[in-house]
């Protein structure tokens, strides 16, 4: 195991983002700035390259190889890097919103930006598109999943699901077990897992297209605020908590690493 920090070149000690490119560099969203790692060097980018915040939130590519952000410090809107200039959008471009939380790209290539309170941004290339009502105002995360459906979790109302045409939102009153969202991933066999928690009771939600399954601490969940899902190439599940991460394995097995350890 190798251990980067500033003092080997990375940006900053926070990392918040990491995505990697079509040609295998890794990109590093961190608190002071972008970091690139292409196995032998770094490079960085800070606002004197065209960012417009060195604080980073979300790291994504798009199918062109374009290099997505969004900031941490709210206002920012996002940027675009093509390979040699930075371009950034906010409102004044037709953004939703300045206030982003997330961006993704769909099975079309078009890119996909979740706001703080204003809805979700499309984006075709040319023109901003915005979808805006009270059940996906607050986007925490957005997710394609196998099918190409678009997932929005929400902090104020549950999750929505866009299928290209309708938009149809799940709630706790659907069986969800929080309308307080935080992530959204899909495991090998379709199945979509949401993680809550924070301002409400919080746990997971299984969702296979039809029942809903519910998970919390008393099923060996290590906390009941779930940030971050995985599935590795093992068939586990891992679930990041603020008090550790917790493995799972479809058969029943749970395992808790608690933080610290």
């Amino acid at each position: 195991c190798a251990t980067h920090d500033q003092t080997t070149g990375l940006r900053g000690s926070e990392v918040n983002a990491i995505a990697q490119d079509q040609q295998g560099t890794l990109w590093f969203g961190t608190n002071r700035g972008l970091s690139t790692w292409n196995g032998t060097s770094w490079t960085t980018y800070t606002t004197e390259d065209g960012l417009s915040n060195n604080g980073i939130a979300c790291v994504t590519i798009d199918h062109a190889g374009n290099v997505w952000v969004c900031y941490d410090w709210r206002g920012y809107g996002v940027s675009m890097y093509d390979g040699s200039v930075w371009t950034s959008y906010t409102a004044t471009d037709g953004l939703a919103d300045d206030d982003v939380n997330d961006i993704a790209v769909d099975a079309e290539g078009d890119i996909w930006v979740g706001t703080y309170g204003s809805g979700v941004s499309e984006f075709d290339g040319t023109t901003w598109s915005t979808y805006s009502d009270e059940d996906y105002n607050w986007i925490s995360d957005i997710f394609l999943d196998s099918q190409g459906n678009l997932w929005f979790s929400s902090y104020s109302n549950g999750v929505t699901v866009f299928d290209g045409i309708h938009w149809t939102t799940y709630t706790a009153d659907d069986g969800l077990l929080a309308d307080y969202t935080n992530t959204i991933a899909e495991d090998a066999a379709g199945n979509i897992w949401i993680g809550h928690g924070r301002l409400e009771n919080g746990g997971l939600t299984k969702f296979d297209g039809s029942t809903w399954t519910v998970y919390d601490v008393q099923d060996g969940v290590a906390s009941n605020e779930v940030y971050a899902i995985a599935m590795d190439l093992d068939g586990r599940y891992w679930f990041g908590t603020n008090a550790g991460v917790t493995e799972y394995i479809p058969d029943g097995i749970v395992e808790s690493i608690p933080a610290g350890t």
